[in-house]
């Protein structure tokens, strides 16, 4: 994974690998693989969350790139999960 690198929409010059999105994508669980300079737009599974009233729901999960997994939370992706 490459934690410090976001891509936004190509992968030109880019080292194969996972790369978390540069836009606010990342809310709706997505990230990217580039393999051989080819863009590759990937959606992270279902997570389940619990509501503030303790309703539990599922959600997408969000890209973690010093993980290189899919994490219920991610620092650059803040995401308000407690409805």
């Amino acid at each position: 994974s490459n934690t410090e690198e976001c891509v936004t929409d190509h992968c030109d010059g880019k080292p194969d690998g996972n790369y978390p999105t540069c836009t606010r994508q990342c809310e709706a669980g997505f990230y990217f693989t580039c393999s051989n300079e080819i863009l590759h737009r990937r959606m992270c599974p279902k997570g389940w969350y619990t509501a503030l009233n303790g309703t539990r729901y599922t959600a997408p999960m969000l890209y973690v790139p010093e993980v290189d997994s899919c994490q219920l939370e991610a620092s650059y992706c803040t995401v308000n999960r407690l409805l």
